[in-house]
């Protein structure tokens, strides 16, 4: 839950890879540069801007509003009314997706929410 006024920034990490196609290419929160989905309206992102894998954040007011911002490695927002706030990965599909393993390490992609000034 977020209240009207609140200003927030949400961080995440850059470092951790992902793939949202099986044998695509490892990609980070920033997405995949190579596939646009401004204006396909079968993805969750689909604002200027957006691509394939980025990270998304959402934002669902009290009266309904119901706002997708690209957050990538970092957004700051301010909410304007009472409502609640989500993110994701930009994807239609999730169940091929993967994470990078290396020597035994997997990586995931943290997800920091914390007020601004």
């Amino acid at each position: 839950p977020i209240c009207k006024g609140n200003k927030v920034v949400i961080r995440t990490s850059s470092k951790d890879h992902y793939q949202i196609t099986e044998d695509g290419p490892w990609i980070t929160v920033a997405g995949d540069p190579a596939i646009s989905t401004s204006g396909q309206s079968d993805w969750p992102c689909n604002i200027e801007g957006c691509q394939a894998g980025v990270m998304m954040f959402r934002f669902v007011g009290e009266s309904g509003m119901d706002t997708v911002y690209v957050a990538g490695t970092e957004l700051v927002f301010t909410a304007p009314e009472h409502g609640h706030i989500d993110y994701r990965i930009n994807d239609t599909q999730f169940y091929d997706n993967k994470w990078r393993e290396s020597r035994g390490v997997i990586d995931r992609a943290s997800v920091e929410i914390s007020p601004s000034r």
